[in-house]
């Protein structure tokens, strides 16, 4: 789960998102940049996403995995005003959109969790790959 939207604690849509009418609901976005969403509970929903992640993906990762060395980090960051824009977007030099976090840590099994089904090796051709990288905007 990536620590952005959707925010699990708010109930609002995504730009994506249509009502039955087909109507476009109204986006975290748009609320914070209408003022119908304070920033304060735009960021608080965004750390708890954030500890969400940690708390329940992250952690676990690293209680049961052996490596000296972790890097956890970010795809982009999002804005939340900055430069009059809200949410991310790509090709924007904006600080809070490129800057992403970069923490090393390190990691000990403590044998807590076991793997149910051992995990099926997929290979994929080049093309697809890049095909994939492409839809997501990496390349």
């Amino acid at each position: 789960m990536q620590p952005h939207i959707p925010y699990r604690s708010l109930d609002v849509g995504d730009r994506a998102d249509a009502d039955e009418r087909g109507a476009a609901q109204r986006s975290v976005w748009d609320l914070l940049q209408m003022g119908d969403l304070s920033r304060a509970d735009a960021w608080d929903a965004y750390r708890d996403n954030l500890r969400w992640v940690l708390d329940d993906g992250v952690a676990p990762l690293l209680e049961n995995i052996d490596a000296d060395r972790v890097v956890l980090s970010s795809d982009h960051g999002e804005a939340f005003g900055e430069w009059n824009l809200y949410g991310h977007y790509r090709h924007v030099p904006a600080a809070a959109l490129r800057e992403v976090p970069w923490i090393v840590t390190s990691a000990t099994d403590s044998g807590q969790l076991e793997p149910e089904v051992e995990p099926e090796e997929i290979h994929l051709t080049d093309d697809t790959i890049n095909e994939r990288l492409t839809a997501l905007g990496y390349q």
